[in-house]
């Protein structure tokens, strides 16, 4: 256990070890700095108290066949310390204790946040060129990298060339 306990401080990745009831036993400073909570705050808390209201359900699914399974990897909203939410990945796997006793937890969280931003503002940004009356969208290097089909038609019609990657 005291093996388990240093390779959770040390993980360069935000990592939690959590006990069989889902208490916190260790969290490094990556995790206490991801949830906003000072070296050591987190331990002795349950688990539980870092998952957003809206994903406590998903969450209690995915635990319900982790027993089966042994191992765990969701997406899912976590909550800060102050209230705030973020989106991240929960992975996590049972390792056993070596007496057969029972076992720890090592969770570690990848926040997603940025990630699932980039991905509405790039779904946003589709749905406003779709919806213009014609839109060629170039790369800097001069590339086609969208187009509507109205832009499409346009082109096309007037001897422009080739259909242009649309999307």
């Amino acid at each position: 256990m005291e093996f388990l306990r240093k390779a959770c401080t040390y993980s360069l990745v935000p990592a939690l070890l959590s006990n069989e009831v889902g208490t916190v036993e260790c969290a490094n400073a990556g995790a206490c700095a991801a949830f906003g909570y000072a070296p050591n705050e987190l331990v002795g808390h349950p688990l539980r108290r870092l998952i957003a209201p809206q994903s406590l359900d998903a969450f209690k699914a995915a635990v319900a066949e982790y027993t089966n399974q042994g191992a765990l990897q969701l997406q899912l909203m976590l909550i800060k310390r102050d209230g705030g939410e973020f989106y991240a990945e929960l992975s996590s796997v049972r390792i056993p204790h070596d007496s057969g006793d029972g076992a720890t937890f090592w969770t570690t969280i990848r926040d997603l946040s940025q990630q699932r931003a980039l991905e509405q503002s790039e779904a946003a940004f589709r749905t406003l060129a779709h919806a213009t009356s014609e839109a060629i969208v170039l790369h800097r290097s001069g590339t086609i990298v969208l187009t509507n089909d109205t832009a499409v038609r346009i082109h096309t019609a007037n001897g422009e060339g080739q259909s242009a990657s649309g999307v």
